[in-house]
């Protein structure tokens, strides 16, 4: 009877966990092609965590979170509290109430986390569709390039006007987001190579296409915050490869970045793009603000006086529209985009805007301890592959998020925003459950 009782809850255990990682692959897969069909895995993916969340409550679950998967929850749950208050003291708008439905995703991360703290999925299964989004990624921005070379006109961008840039290929959203989660994936497949062992020569193959593809979609955006970001990331696997003693991988990894830095330096469209960042810089320098770069300066000067107006408690929900308008109409000279979008192109900036030091600190308490999360994790199962694989790919994240943060709003958009909640949820579930039993996160 028990054996019989123990097989079907193991049954039933399978088929959540393969429901579970088929969406959560569908999701990955469709996020930057059709975002409309990958909003519909996303809401499958929360509703499904919410549902397990009520069941395990019902049936006396407990959870155990360890610290820093406390602060963690705690995090979250403070960013929206603080957004939440935010929406409800200010004047009702249209555009707050939108802002606001953005935020709130942020509060479904727990139940979410809390089911993939109890579900283990393939490490090389997970892998594999990792390496061929990033794979896919690649041929889609190239066969974009190629149409709009050859046809002079846009194919696969979901129809959207914020993904046609020309000989920029986005898939089907802003050049920014592309280029952006590109760089995650590509990150991803380094993880792979760098902690799986003993891999098959199909997998090495793969996971190499994989880095070349994602590199590929991300340089093609010509998106000057993914580079800077790309800098970063190199940094952090030289700086891993030494902590852990892998002399002969790291020297290896160092010639790869020199010579792939030293080739994509000589492309024409990255030479022709720091050019005009030089020479907007000079222009803004000599008091010309109608370039690129000086509108998103004049943006960071108009929010900076907006800032100094609210410091404590900002000026609510998706003020900074109207109110960079009035500032940019009593400043002449002041780039006309200033107040033409939602943000001032910048997380730090946006956040203080709306919601002052308050809501500044929310936002840094979620990198912090998501951080502390994944850094903890890596420590407490040093022998751990699986644990590695996704503590780096958490941090991976962190670095790309913050570093794009500082040329764009990340958290009002709603693929920044699904990618970010959904995949920390998931790594950061992970961790728990490929944990050393013996070990502590």
């Amino acid at each position: 009877m028990n054996s019989v009782l123990g097989s079907k809850i193991e049954s039933s255990q399978s088929v959540k966990v393969w429901a579970l990682f088929i969406l959560f692959s569908l999701f990955l897969a469709s996020l930057l092609v059709v975002p409309d069909i990958a909003k519909v895995f996303a809401v499958l993916l929360l509703v499904f965590g919410i549902a397990e969340s009520v069941r395990f409550t019902k049936a006396g679950f407990k959870h155990g979170l360890y610290a820093p998967e406390r602060y963690l929850v705690c995090a979250f749950a403070g960013f929206s509290l603080v957004s939440i208050v935010s929406f409800i003291y200010w004047p009702y708008t249209k555009a707050a109430h939108y802002h606001f439905e953005d935020y709130l995703v942020f509060i479904l991360v727990i139940p979410l986390f809390l089911v993939m703290r109890q579900v283990k999925f393939s490490l090389s299964h997970l892998i594999v569709v990792l390496a061929v989004v990033a794979i896919s990624l690649g041929c889609l921005s190239l066969f974009q390039y190629w149409h709009m070379k050859t046809q002079g006109g846009f194919v696969f961008t979901s129809g959207s006007p914020m993904a046609q840039f020309w000989l920029r290929p986005s898939g089907g959203v802003n050049p920014m987001r592309y280029a952006a989660i590109s760089l995650i994936f590509m990150g991803f497949a380094i993880n792979a190579a760098v902690f799986v062992r003993n891999k098959a020569v199909a997998l090495k193959c793969l996971l190499a296409l994989a880095v070349v593809g994602s590199a590929v979609a991300c340089m093609l955006t010509q998106v000057r915050g993914s580079w800077l970001a790309l800098m970063a990331i190199l940094c952090i696997y030289i700086f891993m490869l030494l902590y852990m003693g892998h002399k002969k991988l790291l020297l290896g990894f160092l010639v790869v970045c020199v010579v792939g830095v030293g080739v994509v330096s000589q492309l024409s469209q990255v030479q022709q793009r720091l050019d005009r960042t030089e020479q907007s810089l000079q222009r803004y320098l000599e008091g010309d603000s109608h370039t690129s770069l000086g509108a998103r300066l004049d943006m960071f000067k108009a929010a900076w006086i907006l800032i100094q107006e609210r410091p404590i408690f900002g000026h609510g929900l998706n003020s900074y529209s109207e109110k960079a308008t009035e500032i940019r109409l009593a400043t002449p000279g002041m780039n006309r985009e200033v107040g033409m979008w939602n943000n001032p192109h910048n997380e730090i900036l946006q956040v203080m805007v709306e919601k002052g030091v308050i809501g500044l600190a929310t936002f840094i308490a979620i990198f912090v301890s998501c951080s502390y999360l994944f850094i903890s994790a890596y420590r407490n199962n040093l022998a751990n592959n699986a644990v590695a694989y996704f503590a780096f790919g958490g941090l991976i994240i962190l670095v790309v998020y913050f570093m794009a943060g500082l040329s764009v709003a990340l958290f009002e958009h709603n693929v920044f925003n699904q990618f970010f909640t959904i995949v920390i949820s998931v790594f950061a579930g992970q961790v728990y459950a490929h944990r050393d039993l013996k070990s502590e996160v």
